[in-house]
């Protein structure tokens, strides 16, 4: 039975204690009225108890005497820590937090600097360890509790998956703050998908921004969209990207009584993503070409165009849409005042720097005619024939051979080519 009212008693100072939590951490004077209200009388089963219950009973009684007067907080806390020490432990830190502010100000500091220098968590966490059993008891274990990481993430629904947008502003800041000297903040835009795994169909939609006048500062994800397939819709998909990016360039960007200008260079995209985010025509389309405006033709299963260029695409032409069938509607970019012809150039990864193929044409052994999507190193010397792995290797051979680039070795075929798409040389 001792036991039992001991733990009741107990329970009952634990409560009250957690209530006061708040009013130590603050002057007892702006809330005078906070700690008269709350009176906490001891139930009559513990106040009437045996003898042997006395020491708990005297211990409750002093606790409740100390609330109501408006000058024993601290002497609460000290009268909590001799008799249960274990409960006015949470109640010191936030006093002792109070008198010294100093550690509230290290851990300040301490925070500002994992952001500064994007301090691994891992690498923090370690760092608090060493710091907390020297003097430094109030800092968390762990570097989320320290950054006060959310532990959810805001995201809305883009069908058929989910954008969370991270937002551009804050990051150009903290680039500000190390580059302070320079007032033109230059971007270039890149959004492109990528497989999330082998397994599935899960992909990753980022759009990333790099500073070109900062080349030594990494590039940064401004959205990012994840999913089963791609964005149904665009427009959707870069609505708050394009919405921030608007107030930048017309605003600028005002960080600690300086202005900045911010500027968009060009969208580095490859030709999928390209014809996603402008809302135009595909690259195999009739009318799919971004740089001029002819159409073109149907040839052995693909369409090619011709190399005589007619009329190129301009910016003026593609806001106003004066050709229909090139566009598959109006894109949001348009209201970033872009150049959407001009600022998209044509990328280099696929055209030049992962190796290219070409489209060649050749008559078989069989004597029918092949038209061929082969790596450039097929190509013989004199730019008017091709090496062909031999008879004997199966069509699968040929496939895997193609899409990895095997280098050709000495028994493969040569044939010459009627007609030939692609660089020379």
């Amino acid at each position: 039975m001792l036991k039992r009212k001991e733990r009741h008693a107990r329970r009952i100072v634990s409560k009250s204690v957690k209530r006061l939590e708040i009013i130590a951490a603050r002057p007892l004077s702006k809330y005078p009225e906070r700690v008269q209200q709350h009176n906490y009388a001891v139930p009559e089963s513990v106040q009437s108890s045996r003898s042997n219950d006395l020491v708990i009973s005297d211990q409750i009684s002093t606790y409740n005497e100390s609330i109501n007067s408006e000058s024993s907080v601290e002497s609460t806390f000290q009268n909590i820590d001799c008799q249960f020490p274990e409960i006015g432990e949470e109640a010191h830190k936030a006093k002792h937090r109070q008198r010294n502010p100093t550690i509230t100000n290290f851990r300040n500091d301490l925070k500002h600097w994992a952001l500064t220098h994007q301090i691994k968590q891992n690498a923090l966490t370690h760092l608090l360890h060493i710091l907390k059993p020297n003097h430094y008891t109030d800092l968390p274990n762990d570097a989320r509790s320290l950054l006060k990481t959310p532990r959810t993430t805001l995201t809305r629904e883009v069908p058929p998956g989910n954008y969370c947008h991270i937002g551009a502003t804050e990051r150009l800041k903290q680039i500000i703050a190390r580059y302070p000297n320079n007032t033109t903040l230059i971007l270039d835009i890149n959004i492109d998908g990528l497989p999330v795994s082998r397994s599935s169909n899960s992909q990753l939609w980022p759009i990333q921004a790099h500073i070109i006048n900062f080349p030594s500062y990494p590039p940064f994800v401004i959205g990012l969209y994840h999913g089963l397939q791609k964005p149904k819709c665009a427009n959707n998909y870069l609505a708050e990207f394009v919405s921030e990016c608007s107030e930048l360039l017309q605003s600028g960007l005002k960080h600690e009584n300086k202005e900045y200008t911010v500027k968009i260079n060009k969208f580095v995209c490859d030709t999928p993503a390209r014809t996603f985010i402008t809302c135009a025509k595909g690259h195999n389309a009739y009318y799919g070409c971004g740089k001029c405006d002819q159409k073109g033709t149907y040839y052995k299963g693909r369409v090619t165009f011709s190399s005589v260029v007619k009329t190129l695409r301009t910016d003026y032409s593609f806001k106003n849409q004066l050709q229909k069938n090139h566009h598959n509607g109006e894109s949001t970019l348009v209201d970033l005042g872009i150049g959407m012809v001009t600022q998209f150039p044509d990328d280099p990864m696929h055209l030049l720097y992962l190796g290219m193929f070409i489209v060649v044409e050749f008559h078989s052994r069989k004597g029918d005619t092949k038209v061929e999507t082969v790596p450039h190193s097929w190509l013989k010397s004199d730019n008017f024939s091709i090496s062909w792995p031999p008879s004997s290797k199966s069509m699968d051979f040929v496939s895997k051979a193609i899409a990895a680039k095997k280098t050709p070795e000495n028994n493969w075929t040569t044939f010459e080519i009627s007609k030939y798409w692609g660089p020379f040389g």
